[in-house]
C-alpha cells in the first residue's frame, strides 16, 4: 500500500508553497536538528528508532537534491490540489446532502400541511353542511309555522261560518215556526169561515121555505 510522505513535514519544515521557498541551508539545519533527536543511539528503547531515522535521512536526501525536490514539489502540489478538490467535493456533497435533507423536510412539511389543510377543508365542509341543514330545518319550521297559522285562520273562518250557519238555521227555524202558527191560524179562520158559510146557507134555505 502506497503511503505518501511529506518530506518537509518529516523534517519539521513548512510544507506546500511555503515549503518550496525553504532554502537548502534551512533544510540542512532542520535535518541536523532532527537527526540529533531521532538517532538510534539516543533512542535505543524505541524499536522503530532506526526506521524513523532512515525515513528522516530519505526525506533529507530528496530535498537536498534539486531535481528530486522539484519532482517532489510538483507531486506535493498535485496532492494539495487533489486534497483541495477532494475537500471541495466533500463540501459540495455535504451541502448537497443538507439541501436534500432540507428538501425532504420541506416535502414532508408540505405533505403534513396538505393533510392538515385537507382535514380542515373536510371539517369546513361538514360545518357548511351542518349550517345548510340547520337553515333548511329553520325554513321547514317557518313553513310549518306559516301553515299552522294559515290553518288557525282557516279554522277561525270556518268557526265564523259555522256560527253564521247556526244563526241562519235558528232564524229559519223561527220563521218556520211562525209560518206554522200563521198556517194554523189561517186554517182555523178557514174552518170558521166555512162553518159560517154553512150556517148562512142553512138560514137561506130555511128562509125560502
Amino acid at each position: 500500500m502506497y503511503v505518501f510522505m511529506d518530506h518537509y513535514t518529516i523534517l519539521g519544515l513548512p510544507t506546500g508553497k511555503e515549503g518550496a521557498k525553504v532554502t537548502i541551508e534551512e533544510i540542512r539545519k532542520a535535518y541536523k536538528a532532527k537527526a540529533l533527536l531521532l538517532h538510534p543511539d539516543k533512542n535505543s528503547h524505541d524499536p522503530k528508532a532506526n526506521a524513523k531515522f532512515q525515513r528522516l535521512k530519505c526525506s533529507y536526501d530528496i530535498l537536498k537534491d534539486a531535481y528530486a525536490r522539484k519532482l517532489f514539489d510538483e507531486q506535493l502540489q498535485m496532492n494539495f490540489e487533489h486534497d483541495e478538490e477532494r475537500r471541495k467535493m466533500e463540501s459540495d456533497l455535504a451541502r448537497n446532502k443538507k439541501k436534500e435533507e432540507k428538501a425532504k423536510a420541506a416535502v414532508a412539511k408540505a405533505k403534513k400541511e396538505a393533510r392538515a389543510a385537507e382535514k380542515e377543508a373536510k371539517r369546513a365542509e361538514e360545518v357548511v353542511k351542518a349550517i345548510n341543514e340547520a337553515m333548511a330545518a329553520e325554513e321547514a319550521a317557518e313553513k310549518a309555522n306559516d301553515e299552522a297559522e294559515a290553518a288557525v285562520i282557516a279554522a277561525e273562518k270556518a268557526k265564523g261560518k259555522s256560527k253564521a250557519a247556526a244563526r241562519a238555521a235558528a232564524k229559519a227555524k223561527e220563521e218556520a215556526e211562525l209560518a206554522a202558527v200563521a198556517a194554523s191560524k189561517a186554517i182555523e179562520e178557514a174552518n170558521a169561515a166555512e162553518n159560517a158559510a154553512t150556517r148562512a146557507r142553512a138560514r137561506a134555505k130555511a128562509a125560502l121555505k
